[in-house]
């Protein structure tokens, strides 16, 4: 897909751009245009979503938890050393 216009070399990557544009629009219409489904979801994907919600909930909460301890570690190190240098600095 490589061609010669007046010495310029084209890859094609001009043509690929939009027609990707085009799929992706025509992707986005087939799915705004699509029917009801009719479908039946059981107590079993219910429950299953609620496990999904509690999981991330839980692992949000884990990885917060063990980040504010670093954090917080961080600070108070932090914090002590400033409080060390004023109070050299002063003597």
């Amino acid at each position: 897909m490589v061609s010669v216009t007046n010495g310029q070399i084209h890859s094609g990557w001009y043509k690929i751009i939009p027609m990707f544009a085009r799929i992706v629009l025509a992707a986005i219409v087939y799915l705004a245009l699509a029917k009801n489904a009719h479908a039946y979801l059981d107590p079993g994907t219910g429950s299953y979503v609620v496990q999904i919600v509690i999981a991330t909930l839980a692992g949000g909460a884990y990885v917060f938890a063990m980040s504010w301890s670093k954090i917080k570690t961080f600070l108070s190190k932090l914090a002590s050393k400033i409080s060390k240098s004023k109070n050299g600095k002063g003597k």
